[in-house]
């Protein structure tokens, strides 16, 4: 769906730059698994120029796979503690406060939510994910935030086909242009929307159920300004964005500094 609806090669490109994105934030993040990890590949190039066997063909070269930097399988855990918002300073000086939660589930069968969709779904393709990207809308009408407000985010990205529209249902890159947001360094560090800077779902550790709480140390870490040289430089707002099952179960936290 991904390569009908964006191009093939787009497709790739934005997934090379996703990963070697992820692969700088994670070399940076002594928690990651890649921490102090030498990175497999010297440049975006040089993967752009091996991902097809022959130029124009759009068969994907399998040396490709072995060189790109794939999942990192973790035995992982994370956890935070909530209190109620008057009492937060009792606790900490550096409190972050949850502003807005989703949880949006549809039938884990694509079959039955294309074809039978409900109107809320109605309007998403097999591509769009329509769970998080209602969860975030949600989300959003909770904390009193819009799009514009948010500084960065933490998305579920563990394969090629979750990175778009997990990144799209934070509604910062305009719509249907998430791919080229990431192709164009919108998630770097220097970027609009600083995205996954713990090295991403994949590149951080894949910790299946912690995903989501792994989302938000890291946002507590960066709001708090403790993030060192993968600190990013506005920290007021971020949207952590999980999800599981086939594309049809997820969650949306938004937080804010102060």
């Amino acid at each position: 769906m991904d390569f009908k609806k964006y191009g093939m090669r787009t497709v790739m490109e934005t997934l090379i730059t996703f990963r070697l994105q992820m692969f700088w934030y994670g070399n940076r993040n002594p928690n990651a698994a890649v921490y102090g990890v030498p990175c497999p590949v010297t440049s975006k190039k040089e993967l752009m120029d091996m991902w097809e066997l022959e130029p124009g063909s759009g068969r994907i070269n399998p040396e490709f796979w072995k060189k790109i930097p794939m999942n990192y399988p973790v035995e992982g855990a994370s956890a935070f503690i909530v209190v109620p918002a008057d009492e937060a300073k009792a606790y900490t000086d550096k409190p972050i406060y949850l502003d807005g939660i989703s949880y949006k589930c549809n039938n884990h069968l694509l079959s039955s939510q294309m074809y039978y969709p409900v109107p809320a779904l109605a309007k998403y393709d097999a591509a769009d994910f329509a769970a998080p990207q209602l969860a975030v809308d949600e989300a959003y009408r909770m904390a009193k935030v819009k799009p514009k407000d948010v500084d960065f985010s933490e998305v579920f990205e563990s394969h090629v086909s979750s990175i778009i529209p997990t990144l799209q249902a934070t509604q910062v890159p305009e719509e249907g242009k998430a791919a080229q947001f990431i192709i164009e360094g919108g998630i770097a560090i220097d970027g609009r929307l600083p995205t996954g800077t713990d090295g991403g779902r994949g590149i951080f550790g894949m910790t299946s159920g912690s995903n989501e709480s792994d989302g938000i140390y890291e946002a507590v870490i960066q709001m708090r300004g403790e993030a060192g040289v993968r600190q990013v430089p506005k920290a007021d707002v971020s949207v952590i964005v999980g999800m599981q099952g086939e594309m049809a179960s997820s969650a949306a936290i938004v937080l804010r500094r102060n």
